[in-house]
């Protein structure tokens, strides 16, 4: 049972944006049999960011269909998100989950954010990584902006994480696939003004499936599922209670 699929009863509107990465290309385990309503972006992983393939196969789709389209992966997933933001009845809840495939290798940017940060030099990472996160960080700035001009930004929790640690994640030991801190520890970001205090920081133990409790339950979803929960409510966490 996804999030997706729990939120369906609360008549939530739902997709996926980006990387699924579950169940490669198995029917029965694409976005679409598995609660969103519609999906755009990518089933695996690694993809090219222009050319949108992984070695010999070609990645990028649309509620299940293979669609042929040009453009920068980063860009594109915010303005399809910009699109649906735009075009949604505002009388419906929504649950949108962005996956960018950026921070991941292969790493690839727009040649002039790449030059701007070759120039700057000394840098603490490599300038096709700088201008990779840079063009993500334009990208999520666009889709706040659009959900600001629809009036639910206020009103929206999100929910800012990474999926793992990075391949070397100072100050902690260890890195991406180990289970050291630096391959488990990322940072986590939770806006909702009215609910959430700005400017706090809480160092509280946290896992990625606590999420799916919290985020139910404030939706005024049901917990009650045929296989007991890995998560627990951390709502009084996240607002420093």
């Amino acid at each position: 049972r996804t999030l997706a699929q729990a939120l369906k009863p609360s008549g939530y509107d739902t997709a996926l944006i980006g990387k699924w990465h579950l169940g490669n290309w198995y029917q029965r385990q694409l976005p679409l049999q598995r609660g969103f309503d519609h999906h755009y972006g990518l089933y695996g992983a690694l993809v090219s960011y222009n050319g949108k393939t992984r070695n010999y196969w070609y990645d990028w789709h649309r509620d299940g269909e293979t669609i042929r389209e040009d453009g920068y992966t980063t860009d594109l997933l915010a303005r399809e998100f910009e699109r649906l933001m735009a075009d949604r009845d505002s009388k419906r809840p929504f649950f949108y989950y962005v996956a960018f495939n950026a921070m991941h290798s292969p790493y690839d940017a727009p040649p002039e954010l790449v030059e701007k940060y070759r120039k700057q030099g000394g840098g603490k990472a490599p300038p096709q990584e700088l201008a990779t996160l840079e063009s993500m960080d334009t990208a999520i700035g666009k889709m706040i902006a659009a959900m600001k001009a629809k009036g639910v930004l206020d009103n929206t929790l999100i929910v800012f994480f990474s999926d793992n640690g990075g391949t070397v994640n100072p100050p902690f030991r260890g890195g991406k696939a180990s289970t050291y801190e630096g391959g488990v520890r990322v940072p986590c970001i939770i806006h909702w003004p009215g609910h959430v205090p700005a400017d706090k920081m809480v160092d509280g133990m946290v896992h990625v499936t606590d999420l799916y409790p919290t985020v139910l339950k404030l939706a005024g979803g049901s917990l009650e599922q045929p296989l007991p929960l890995d998560g627990m409510d951390m709502w009084e966490v996240f607002t420093g209670r």
